[in-house]
């Protein structure tokens, strides 16, 4: 189930309670993308998340740019301090799995 779809706007009240039923039932719930798109901190705050995935296009700018590992780590030390699971996608690369 996706909140954030190109056409959807989130409505928080109704997010945050279809979020907590989903963890009633065990289920997991995730930012995908995090640092695009409509993802935002108002959300990690807001809602009872599980996991938080760092986007591909930040993970493929680690080894080349300061700046982007910089940012990679940061996203990864935030899901980390609000105990969620800390996911980045897309390393292709030896030193970008050796960042990571």
């Amino acid at each position: 189930m996706s909140f954030c779809g190109s056409s959807h706007r989130v409505h928080p009240p109704t997010a945050v309670v279809t979020l907590l039923a989903l963890k009633a039932i065990r289920g997991r719930v995730a930012i995908d993308d995090f640092g695009t798109g409509y993802s935002s901190f108002t959300y990690l705050r807001r809602f009872p998340l599980d996991i938080l995935k760092v986007g591909q296009a930040f993970v493929q700018e680690i080894t080349a740019d300061p700046e982007g590992s910089t940012l990679v780590g940061a996203m990864i030390s935030i899901g980390k301090s609000l105990k969620q699971r800390a996911i980045a996608v897309g390393a292709e690369t030896a030193s970008q799995l050796d960042f990571l």
